[in-house]
């Protein structure tokens, strides 16, 4: 539903920065909305997901962040190196 004339309304999603219908779609429900964009830093958000990973049951097997930070290259090429 539409919010009313003066009424202010909130969404959040880190998807919506990389899905690219968001913004044609965002324009054709509210043509005069403000978008505002928060950013963590890179290292801190880095570090709470590592911590994250590890508190879910198999999700992150390397004992420390140093060692997921090394490991990352291999993650990320898809070759697995640990």
């Amino acid at each position: 539903d539409r919010p009313a004339p003066g009424h202010l309304i909130g969404d959040k999603s880190p998807y919506y920065l990389f899905h690219p219908l968001v913004p044609e779609r965002v324009h054709a429900l509210y043509p005069n909305v403000k978008i505002l964009v928060i950013l963590r830093n890179p290292v801190d958000r880095a570090y709470s997901q590592f911590w994250m990973n590890k508190r879910k049951e198999g999700k992150e097997p390397l004992e420390t962040f140093e060692e997921a930070i090394d490991a990352e290259q291999g993650r990320l090429s898809g070759t697995g190196q640990k």
